[in-house]
């Protein structure tokens, strides 16, 4: 047998030993993926581990110079077991105890989870280097864990990196002496087997898998007053999403350049091809926030809300898939809310100069956002208005729709609760 299975406590661990370099062939692709079938679905974790010293060197390149035939048939099962990893629908963490090269590293960002055993070891993406292409799946899956910044560097020009380095780009998340590796990995793999089913799993199919198959663009924009929940409500949404396929948006106060280039201080956090993007404020703050406050002129507010439909329209017909969402208040439920802030000791900190003088303008508030509401929801880009007096109302109405708005396999449209 080159792979192996056990269980300890909720934890199923797969070793993968050929006693050599740990190459993906015909055989052991099967018995990978024979065994990935004994690996509960509903319930505990996954731990994938290597030899020590190595953790794959990738495709069998014996098999792959034998013919054309051989080596479609061996790179289609690849791609079906790291899609099947990728996809699992509970956490899967990965020990690697070594060198991670080719479907090695792919089969790291396939994991939810990386640790990497400190040690003379690379990790890297190296076909490129040896005259192959890399099939389109995989290269999608491999860009949805690797950073922007890395993406170039460890892909097109295959760069090879030492394992201490390889947190940044994102083929592993820690590092580990590699004597205490498959301890920290198991205690790692124990925690997430916590994780609820099927939310976990389902959170997993919408926000990542349907993401990258269908190369999309998510950007969700959270409005309203202050302590309506918007960064609650988002944290909500992302609490069982990867760090690194998520991005969380709060630009904070413009410099005088950002405010006199608006739009463009906003296009640089427009989500990438396979990202989601959560905006905690947005571009709407020149709508209500600014002008209520003395921070734009009337001319720059006149100017955004003259230009922000078509900006928007051009980034949807670019492929931006948005939605609006405004967590709206009643006025004594934001008096409570900033009293609570004020005199907690572990929330005061969220109560700024800035919220205590807005809050005294409500009605001016109230005036900007209705116009707001007339000017910019428009039919391909409405608002989608939010009751938040009770924070976990609004975020479950929120994601509730959001799951009916966006399309994706699988898709299972909610029926309403019945209340007691």
């Amino acid at each position: 047998m080159l792979v192996s299975i056990k269980t300890e406590d909720n934890v199923s661990i797969i070793t993968m030993d050929d006693g050599k370099a740990n190459v993906f062939s015909p055989t052991m692709i099967a018995e990978f993926n024979s065994l990935l079938d004994q690996v509960p679905t509903n319930k505990g974790s996954l731990l994938i581990q290597g030899r020590p010293g190595m953790f794959s060197a990738g495709f069998d390149l014996k098999v792959m110079m034998s013919g054309p035939e051989q080596a479609v048939e061996m790179v289609k099962s690849g791609f079906t077991m790291l899609t099947r990893v990728f996809s699992f629908p509970r956490p899967v963490v990965a020990a690697c105890s070594g060198h991670a090269i080719a479907l090695g590293a792919f089969l790291l960002c396939s994991s939810d989870y990386r640790i990497g055993a400190k040690g003379e070891y690379k990790i890297g993406a190296n076909e490129l280097r040896n005259n192959m292409i890399v099939p389109t799946p995989i290269l999608e899956i491999a860009k949805f864990k690797l950073t922007k910044s890395h993406k170039q560097r460890a892909l097109l020009n295959a760069e090879m990196y030492a394992i201490e380095d390889a947190v940044e780009p994102g083929y592993l998340d820690e590092i580990a002496d590699s004597d205490k590796i498959f301890q920290i990995a198991l205690a790692k793999a124990k925690d997430l087997a916590t994780l609820a089913h099927p939310q976990y799993n389902e959170t997993k199919i919408l926000d990542q898998e349907d993401v990258i198959k269908n190369d999309r663009k998510l950007c969700i924009v959270f409005e309203g007053r202050d302590t309506a929940g918007k960064s609650s409500a988002i944290k909500f949404f992302s609490e069982y999403l990867r760090p690194n396929n998520f991005n969380y948006v709060q630009l904070g106060i413009p410099s005088k350049w950002e405010s006199s280039h608006w739009f463009q201080r906003w296009n640089k956090v427009i989500p990438n091809s396979g990202e989601i993007s959560f905006l905690d404020r947005s571009w709407y703050t020149r709508a209500i926030t600014e002008p209520i406050m003395g921070y734009c002129t009337e001319n720059q507010y006149r100017r955004f809300m003259k230009r922000v439909n078509q900006w928007e329209n051009d980034h949807i017909n670019n492929g931006i898939e948005l939605t609006k969402f405004y967590f709206s208040l009643s006025k004594d439920q934001q008096e409570r809310r900033m009293n609570a802030r004020k005199n907690s000791q572990l929330k005061y900190w969220k109560l700024s100069k800035n919220d205590e003088k807005i809050v005294t303008k409500w009605d001016a508030f109230t005036l900007y956002k209705e116009q707001m509401y007339s000017k910019t929801a428009t039919d391909v880009s409405p608002w989608v208005s939010i009751n938040s007096n009770n924070k976990m109302i609004g975020r479950l109405t929120a994601l509730r729709y959001l799951l009916i708005k966006t399309d994706y396999e699988n898709k299972k449209i909610l029926k309403p609760a019945v209340w007691s």
